[in-house]
């Protein structure tokens, strides 16, 4: 009887471990486009209305959800729950820069007139601005530059 009850406890155990383990794992799904939220759908038809969408992926997690659109052109845009962009890549083409603060485009150009911006990543206090010729610049939210990244 106890190792019947000690058998029980382990098997417990291990159920729970596994259930967890499974539990806190991202669960990746792919949407269309009309299950984005409605700001992602917004910047979308305002700056890439020409590029066609290969494909939109939506992550879940225990606390957030985030969702990735790649276009035919290889762009990668990807986005929090609310809809907002957090990044915009494509390392074979530069990004276009019309949703980009004009202040960060004006210093690109006006410092680095042979460079097109390749990535570009917001969070909570500054943009990162990766260039094609490599140089990573940091800029604070109100898009003025701060430091070049190492």
């Amino acid at each position: 009887m106890r190792k019947l009850k000690r058998l029980f406890v382990s098997a417990s155990f291990i159920a729970i471990a596994l259930l967890s383990i499974n539990t806190t794992q991202a669960q990746t799904v792919q949407i269309q486009k009309q299950e984005l939220p409605k700001n992602a759908i917004e910047f979308l038809d305002k700056n890439f209305n020409k590029q066609t969408i290969s494909y939109i992926t939506q992550e879940k997690e225990w606390f957030s959800t985030d969702y990735t659109v790649v276009l035919e052109d290889q762009t990668k845009i990807d986005f929090d729950k609310n809809g907002n962009w957090e990044e915009v890549e494509n390392k074979a083409k530069g990004i276009p820069t019309d949703f980009i603060l004009p202040s960060i485009s004006k210093y690109v150009t006006t410092n680095f007139p042979s460079t097109q911006i390749i990535k570009i990543e917001k969070d909570s206090n500054k943009y990162d601005v990766k260039l094609s010729n490599s140089l990573e610049l940091v800029f604070n939210l109100k898009g003025n530059f701060t430091r070049i990244d190492d």
